[in-house]
């Protein structure tokens, strides 16, 4: 696995579920955690070049890194292979990944900040310019490290773990098979669905109110995709504006179609992908 960087480590199994893009331009590797000893999935697009960009990619939750191909897959074609990409799975999310060696608390919320922390604390040296994103949770667990703010340290129904493949294109009629294997993978881990849930639970508790201050100060910085009717984001997008309004040409948000959901890993990377890349671009990321 000579195109691995030295910080990771080759997968030596096959997970369920994959692939949900093709070809397969990605390699499957591990990422190996020492503050909370624990190992992550990673999807990494290597540069065909001499290039000294990575972009690093958190997901939402769950923190299944195959829902994500279409879009990381259609950044990394677009920038024609001139850019890394690294995608970090949340730990613990990842059905198939050896357990049992974890930290107890290598699955909280607090614990996964310290992850991405870590993550990229080990690849500054490797490359001159990093460029993190994430969706849903993931964002606000990257702005955790832009920001630079005080870092801090069951069991699956039956039914749900029996349910079909054509039974969940039922009530999912409209995902891509693709994508309903990466759930049905999913529904399938006992472990993963209650370390997502576990998460889920502190997301609750722990992410309250706007950070107004921090957004004001890092404006400059940031890039936003707004769907236009997200039920998770509400009547907080008006305020996140509000707050960006003393300088707003210098807030790069997009306001998406109505037909793109906040789920828009399942039918809707391409298009995202697409904003993205034009970004990087603007940003001088890629040529």
């Amino acid at each position: 696995m000579s195109n691995l960087p030295a910080f990771l480590e080759p997968l030596q199994q096959t997970l369920p579920g994959q692939p949900s893009t093709e070809p397969v331009h990605y390699v499957n590797a591990l990422f190996r955690h020492k503050r909370f000893p624990s190992l992550a999935h990673v999807l990494y697009w290597p540069s065909k070049g001499e290039s000294k960009t990575c972009m690093v990619f958190i997901p939402g939750n769950p923190g299944l890194l195959d829902f994500y191909t279409p879009f990381l897959a259609g950044i990394h074609e677009k920038a024609h292979d001139k850019m890394h990409i690294l995608a970090h799975a949340f730990v613990g999310h990842t059905p198939g990944i050896i357990r049992g060696s974890e930290h107890p608390a290598a699955t909280s919320l607090d614990a996964q900040i310290e992850h991405v922390i870590e993550l990229i604390d080990t690849i500054k040296p490797v490359y001159n310019k990093i460029i993190a994103i994430g969706h849903s949770v993931g964002t606000w667990v990257v702005l955790q490290w832009a920001f630079k703010l005080p870092r801090m340290i069951s069991y699956a129904s039956v039914f749900t773990r029996l349910m079909p493949l054509k039974m969940l294109s039922v009530l999912f009629p409209e995902w891509p098979e693709a994508q309903l294997r990466v759930l049905r993978s999913f529904l399938d881990s006992p472990s993963a669905i209650y370390s997502s849930l576990s998460m889920a639970d502190d997301e609750m508790k722990q992410i309250q109110d706007l950070d107004g201050a921090a957004l004001q100060q890092y404006h400059h910085r940031l890039h936003m995709y707004f769907a236009e009717k997200d039920d998770w984001v509400h009547d907080h997008k008006t305020e996140i504006l509000d707050v960006l309004q003393p300088d707003p040409g210098s807030v790069r948000y997009i306001h998406g179609p109505e037909d793109i959901p906040h789920a828009f890993c399942i039918n809707h990377g391409e298009e995202l992908a697409e904003q993205c890349y034009r970004w990087l671009v603007e940003g001088d990321f890629v040529d």
